[in-house]
């Protein structure tokens, strides 16, 4: 919008292309070092926030419009509460603590504490929802490939080149479903952004066999809830064993099914 309000022509050209050969350089290395690992995708991830954070700072400055402003502020805080999600995800998944790239130690701190501040307190919701109601209603649609998947944690690149982490949910139900995407295999992620910063799906449908799983119902409720408070409590279906599963709402939180079939301690 404010591009066609201001009359600016848009730097991409084309998924992945770019009039700027600075950003063109950047978005190739980047592209190609977070290919190896979800580790090396995650670090990409949080370098990117760091390179939209500083310059949104330095733009602010520059400008008294009041739609600008706004844009610009939004844009400021998705990518506060982004680099805080992309350094946990980072730091439970791999044991490793990310180290600023661009940003000084000062304003690194700084913008995981906007994130924090900046977070929802939702509500408690029923069957282990955790408060996502409201967010649910700010649902959408993705397109894009896979980047990484491993682990039950799915890392995509976006048709515009956003690399995203997508919030799956328990992973003994995300093994039930037989969810496997390839590296490079299209799909289309509907779903909703989280309070950590990630994008919680609904449901991902892969274009090459129109074939769509599904994760939450369409008011973010998990469809691995149970009854009311039972939010941990997925039943495999026929022919899987509960010995091989893993469950928890907390999707780099492992624990295993104890004899009830209920979620019972960490899993070692």
């Amino acid at each position: 919008m404010l591009l066609d309000r201001y009359g600016l022509t848009d730097p991409a050209l084309a998924v992945g292309a770019f009039s700027d050969p600075t950003l063109q350089s950047l978005y190739t290395s980047l592209v190609a070092q977070g290919s190896l690992s979800v580790g090396d995708a995650l670090k990409v991830g949080a370098a990117i926030e760091e390179l939209d954070i500083l310059d949104l700072q330095a733009r602010l400055l520059t400008t008294d419009n009041a739609d600008i402003q706004q844009v610009y502020n939004n844009l400021l805080s998705g990518s506060n509460n982004h680099l805080q999600a992309f350094t946990s995800a980072l730091l439970t998944q791999t044991g490793e603590t990310y180290q600023p790239q661009y940003m000084s130690a000062e304003l690194y701190a700084s913008a995981l504490s906007a994130s924090v501040s900046n977070s929802g307190q939702g509500s408690q919701g029923q069957g282990g929802g955790q408060g996502q109601g409201n967010q649910a209603s700010l649902s959408t649609s993705l397109r894009g490939t896979v980047s990484a998947y491993e682990w039950g944690t799915l890392t995509i690149q976006t048709d515009d080149g956003t690399v995203m982490g997508i919030q799956l949910g328990n992973s003994s139900y995300v093994e039930s479903l037989g969810f496997a995407p390839q590296v490079g295999e299209a799909l289309t992620v509907t779903g909703f952004p989280n309070e950590e910063g990630l994008f919680s799906a609904i449901s991902i449908s892969l274009d090459a066999t129109g074939q769509v799983f599904t994760f939450r119902e369409s008011t973010g409720r998990p469809s691995w809830a149970g009854g009311k408070g039972g939010g941990n409590i997925f039943q495999p279906g026929p022919g899987v064993k509960k010995d091989n599963l893993f469950c928890g709402l907390n999707p780099f939180l492992l624990n295993k099914f104890d004899e009830r079939g209920q979620c019972g301690g960490p899993f070692q």
